[in-house]
């Protein structure tokens, strides 16, 4: 049952990251291959507000 529901979440945030608008070579990026060191005040804020984010209630959460 765990399986099958981290299967869907999966899904459904691949369906999240299409609907962006955001260019493809942004999709691509994670926390762990960002280059920092260009941005390093923006990463903090998005990192911070990313370890926050409940991806079982995303629903009303303020955005940044």
């Amino acid at each position: 049952m765990e399986a099958e529901r981290e299967s869907q979440r999966v899904v459904l945030r691949e369906q999240w990251r299409r609907a962006t608008g955001m260019p493809v070579e942004l999709q691509a990026k994670t926390f762990n291959n960002f280059e920092k060191q260009y941005q390093k005040t923006a990463f903090k804020i998005a990192h911070d507000w990313a370890e926050g984010f409940d991806l079982d209630s995303p629903r009303g959460y303020p955005s940044l």
